[in-house]
C-alpha cells in the first residue's frame, strides 16, 4: 500500500505530458455523453478523467460520477481537485469490492487500473453485469509499459508543434518524472516476475471483453504505444418477438442512438402525418429544446430503430405541455415525481406488431424503478381508451384541442396499475 501512496504523490506529473492529454481527450470522446448518466470511474486515481468530463464544453444535463480508488492519497487529491463540481462523489475501495454494490451505471471508466486487480477477467465480467442495457465501458490498459516511449513521444510532439514553453517546463520537473519512471519500471519488473500485475496483449484483452458479452465499438493503441484503449457497449435490452425478428427495447444510450430516434420522429411527424414543417428540419432530424433534458427510449431490430419515445422530467422551462396548459395545482409541488410522455412513434411497417404497447410497458416499469409517480401526456381519445384498457388510472384535466393535426387533450396517469 505504501508503494501506491508514493506513486500517488508523484502521479499528477503525467498531466503535463502531451500523450497523456491526448489519452484523456480520447476517453472523453468514447464516453459518448448524453443527459442523465451515472458514471463509475473505477480506479479513478487523482480524478483526471473525471475533471476532463465535468470541465468539458456542453456537458450534458444531470451527469453523476462516482470515483473509487484504494489510495487515500489519490482520493485526497481528487477531492481537492473537484470540490467545486456538483454530482461528483468518491469512495475508498477496491475495484473488486464495487461488485458487491447493487448500484448500476451507464458508463464505466477504467484508465490504467485494470492491471492492478487480482483477476482481470472477473473484474471485466463484473463491469458488464453492473452496466445498464446499452451502457458503455471505456477501458485503457498498458500492454507494453515503457515510460521512455511516452517521454519520446512527448518530446517529438513538442518539437513538431514548436511548443518551447512546454519543453522548458518539462525540464524543470524532470527530476520528479525520473522518480515516476523508476516506479513504473518496478511495476513492469513485477509483471515479468509473475506478481499481481497484468499487462494484457490487446488481442487477448479484446477476446476477454467479447467473452464477457461486450460489443467492441472502437480500439486504439496510444500513450507512446504502451497502452490500448477499448470502448465497448453492453448492447442488451428487454426482448420480445421470436423466429425471424427479435426486438430489443431499452434506453437510447448514445448520441447516435438518440439521433436515430429523432430521424424516426421526422419520418412520422414531417413526412407521414405532416404535422410539422420539414423545412424546419433540413437535416431530417426532428428535435426541440426539451430533448437536451429528456430520457430517450428505443425499440430496434437487427436492422435499426423501429420505435421510440421520450420522457421529459421537470426542466427549467417546466414541461412541454405547459406551453399550452396549466398543470393542475394539486401536482405543482410534485414536479420532480412527474415525467411527460412525448413523441411515441413506430415505423409505419411495424405498427401491427404492437411495438408501441411494448414501449409503453417498458417505460412504465422504468419510471417506477426510478421513483417517478405520474406521467402527463397529450393524447387523442383513442390513446386514453387504450390507456384505460391496459389498466392505468388517468384524469383528463382540460378540453380537447387540435394539436399536431389531431384532436387531443392533456391528462395525468398514475404509474401503478389498477
Amino acid at each position: 500500500m505504501f508503494f501506491w501512496q508514493v506513486y500517488a504523490f508523484l502521479y499528477d506529473i503525467v498531466r503535463f505530458l502531451k500523450p497523456y492529454k491526448y489519452l484523456q481527450k480520447r476517453i472523453l470522446e468514447e464516453l459518448k455523453l448524453i443527459p442523465h448518466l451515472d458514471i463509475l470511474d473505477s480506479g479513478c486515481g487523482t480524478g483526471n478523467s473525471i475533471k476532463e468530463i465535468v470541465s468539458s464544453e456542453n456537458l450534458p444535463y444531470n451527469i453523476k460520477i462516482l470515483g473509487i480508488d484504494i489510495s487515500s492519497v489519490m482520493l485526497g487529491k481528487a477531492r481537492r481537485k473537484l470540490k467545486k463540481y456538483n454530482g461528483v462523489t468518491f469512495e475508498e475501495k477496491r475495484t473488486e469490492d464495487e461488485a458487491q454494490n447493487e448500484r448500476g451505471f451507464d458508463r464505466i471508466i477504467s484508465s490504467n487500473s485494470l492491471y492492478t486487480t487480482e483477476n482481470p477477467n472477473e473484474v471485466i465480467q463484473n463491469w458488464y453485469n453492473k452496466l445498464e442495457d446499452g451502457g458503455i465501458l471505456v477501458l485503457v490498459n498498458p500492454f507494453n509499459p515503457n515510460p521512455q516511449k511516452i517521454l519520446v513521444e512527448h518530446l517529438q510532439l513538442i518539437k513538431r508543434e514548436r511548443d518551447w514553453k512546454t519543453r522548458l517546463f518539462f525540464f524543470l520537473i524532470y527530476p520528479l518524472w525520473f522518480l515516476l519512471m523508476q516506479i513504473n519500471k518496478r511495476i513492469a519488473k513485477a509483471a515479468k516476475e509473475g506478481k499481481t500485475v497484468h499487462f494484457i496483449e490487446p488481442g487477448r484483452l479484446e477476446e476477454t471483453l467479447k467473452n464477457a458479452g461486450f460489443t467492441i465499438l472502437n480500439s486504439e493503441i496510444l500513450y507512446g504505444d504502451t497502452c490500448v484503449l477499448f470502448s465497448c457497449q453492453k448492447d442488451t435490452g428487454q426482448k420480445f418477438g421470436r423466429d425471424k425478428e427479435e426486438i430489443i427495447i431499452r434506453r437510447a444510450q448514445t448520441p447516435e442512438e438518440i439521433i436515430g430516434t429523432q430521424k424516426l420522429r421526422y419520418q412520422v411527424y414531417c413526412e407521414e402525418i405532416k404535422s410539422l414543417n420539414p423545412n424546419d428540419y433540413p437535416d431530417e432530424i426532428e428535435t426541440d429544446w426539451f430533448d437536451q433534458y429528456s430520457y430517450h427510449f428505443l425499440a430496434k431490430n437487427k436492422y435499426g430503430i423501429i420505435g421510440c419515445t421520450r420522457l421529459i422530467p421537470n426542466t427549467p422551462k417546466g414541461f412541454l405541455l405547459e406551453e399550452k396548459f396549466i398543470l393542475p395545482k394539486i401536482y405543482i409541488h410534485s414536479r420532480n415525481k412527474i415525467l411527460e410522455g412525448s413523441r411515441i412513434v413506430t415505423r409505419i411497417d411495424k405498427r401491427r406488431q404492437k411495438i408501441g404497447l411494448q414501449i409503453l410497458d417498458f417505460v412504465h416499469l422504468w419510471s417506477l424503478e426510478n421513483n417517478f409517480c405520474w406521467w402527463i401526456t397529450f393524447g387523442q381519445e383513442a390513446l386514453w381508451n387504450m390507456i384505460e384498457k391496459i389498466g392505468f388510472h388517468y384524469d383528463i384535466w382540460d378540453e380537447y384541442i387540435i394539436y399536431h393535426k389531431t384532436k387531443s387533450a392533456p391528462g395525468i396517469i398514475k404509474l401503478n396499475k389498477k
